[in-house]
């Protein structure tokens, strides 16, 4: 374990061991080194613009403040050694390596990564705090133990600072860009009968663009995301031919590829808030420019504000969600505001329902839709660790294992580029073209 004080980014002789420090930034872009030839007929900016490669898992820090709230449920002799434990089993062992090679046989200046430990929060989910033994699907951010070591304002600072921050950023980077690839590893078998490392082995690769809640109700979650959100855009995160071209491109490496198996997106996860968000930030684009008069009306804002509200943080939102879908009283004092952000809710879900479906044919197809995947490998194949079940790994550079993460990052940029090069085909509509064929009342 590495304690410092004074850096901002993760220095590489720090990196994948611990480290406790108080003035790391959460989130970083790492650049490459471009010691790998790029493949492909585009040059590396065309990837820079199009494309956001990023780790959300791979970090190791930890603020000391937090480290030592852990004395409350844990004897002080103890915390050094359970600390490690839980970084250790929640990182992600050879994601940002594999992300780093990547991205140099794309040619890109380099990749993003969270720097925050995922034992102590999750950007792959929605604010909150985790109980003990909660199952993948109903985690939150605040990651166990520190969801119950940290007190009250404590868990706000990590919230505000870390989780607010990171998404701050990714808002600021992936407006621009057609394809964002989230490298995450996983653990090298399914859960058994007799626990979590008893079952069968898991496929090498897996592919993920759909949520679980998605995969068994056939409709996006009631009551998650505003019901505005069309589920007709649940049942995939990214365009099938990237998935598909990405999983054949694996295969022929002779790398075993799964999609959507052995499990399936969080709804929290960042690919799926994503989704939520583009689409509403297309919907108030298109809308805007139909009604530009409503674009500085106090009303309007807060209800945009509420349905790009996918991260759940807003209290004002939740408070107008409420009032708009839960029929509740509004807070005294903001009756007669409210009453009119239920006014611009009623005009925007009008406007969308008069033309739904041209609307979400047209956001499939356009510039404004990102898709998103995670690309989950098989932690053993990219790490070295001491024990079969990939708990028990070797800190620091001795653990990496080069030749596979090459040839895995090698085969993903080989697909990322005859994705580009040959299959983005469908036409990608401006806003400015929808809104003459609604105007028009012409069937997209």
């Amino acid at each position: 374990m590495n304690k410092s004080t004074n850096q901002e980014g993760i220095p590489p002789e720090l990196a994948d061991r611990l480290c406790i420090m108080d003035n790391a930034v959460p989130v970083e872009f790492v650049r490459s080194e471009g010691l790998e030839t790029p493949i492909g007929k585009r040059p590396g900016p065309f990837y820079d613009d199009t494309v956001m490669i990023h780790t959300i898992h791979g970090g190791d820090v930890i603020h000391p403040s937090y480290y030592q709230d852990l004395t409350r449920i844990f004897p002080r002799s103890q915390i050094e050694k359970k600390t490690t434990e839980y970084y250790a089993v929640e990182k992600d062992w050879g994601a940002n390596q594999v992300a780093w090679k990547l991205v140099e046989y794309l040619g890109m200046a380099g990749y993003w990564r969270v720097n925050t430990a995922r034992a102590v929060m999750d950007f792959g989910r929605f604010p909150g705090i985790t109980p003990p033994g909660a199952s993948y699907q109903n985690r939150f951010a605040i990651s166990y133990p520190f969801s119950y070591a940290l007190d009250f304002m404590q868990k706000r600072r990590l919230l505000e600072l870390e989780y607010d921050a990171i998404s701050r950023t990714y808002e600021r980077v992936t407006p621009s860009k057609v394809v964002k690839i989230a490298i995450h590893t996983y653990d090298p078998f399914n859960p058994g009968e007799e626990g979590h490392l008893t079952g069968t082995l898991r496929p090498e690769i897996s592919i993920l663009s759909r949520s679980a809640s998605f995969q068994e109700q056939k409709r996006m979650p009631i009551g998650l995301f505003d019901r505005l959100y069309p589920d007709d855009l649940g049942d995939y995160t990214a365009d099938r031919k990237l998935t598909n071209r990405l999983a054949l491109t694996l295969q022929k490496g002779a790398l075993g590829v799964s999609i959507n198996f052995p499990y399936l997106m969080p709804d929290g996860c960042v690919e799926i808030r994503s989704q939520v968000w583009y689409f509403f930030n297309y919907l108030k684009k298109v809308f805007g420019e139909r009604h530009p008069d409503t674009q500085e009306k106090r009303a309007y804002k807060m209800v945009w504000d509420l349905l790009l509200d996918t991260n759940l943080r807003s209290s004002s939102s939740e408070s107008l969600r409420s009032f708009i879908h839960m029929y509740r009283t509004a807070p005294r004092g903001y009756e007669e505001i409210f009453h009119q952000a239920r006014l611009a809710y009623e005009h925007i879900s009008n406007e969308f329902h008069e033309h739904r479906q041209a609307l979400i044919n047209s956001f499939i197809n356009s510039k404004h839709r990102l898709s998103t995947l995670g690309i989950e490998v098989r932690k053993d194949l990219v790490w070295r660790f001491k024990d079969k079940h990939a708990r028990q790994p070797v800190f620091g550079p001795e653990g990496v294992r080069w030749e596979n993460i090459k040839h895995i990052a090698k085969l993903l940029a080989e697909g990322i580029v005859e994705y580009f090069e040959t299959d983005q085909t469908a036409t990608r509509y401006e806003v400015s073209w929808l809104n003459r064929a609604l105007n028009q009342d012409r069937t997209l």
